[in-house]
């Protein structure tokens, strides 16, 4: 479920809502109960189960392996970073 943030045009507030399709029209300013909200532009949030493209680059590869895990089975080494 896609949670957008509104701008208030009146107020200047800015608020979250979990919108579902036309539920959008219905909102109102959760500080001064206007209903002229503009949707703002937020950045992405990506979530992944494998590891990080950084992490499979850099590894134990910045430095010596210490030859514990996560080094030891080939993940992602918390110095590298």
């Amino acid at each position: 479920m896609p949670i957008y943030e509104y701008r208030c045009k009146k107020c200047g507030a800015v608020s979250e809502f979990l919108v579902y399709g036309s539920q959008e029209e219905a909102l109102v300013c959760t500080s001064c109960g206007d209903a002229g909200l503009e949707k703002m532009l937020s950045a992405p949030n990506v979530h992944t189960t494998a590891a990080s493209s950084a992490c499979q680059s850099l590894g134990c590869q910045t430095g010596p392996q210490c030859g514990s895990s996560p080094c030891a089975s080939g993940g992602c080494c918390p110095k590298a970073f």
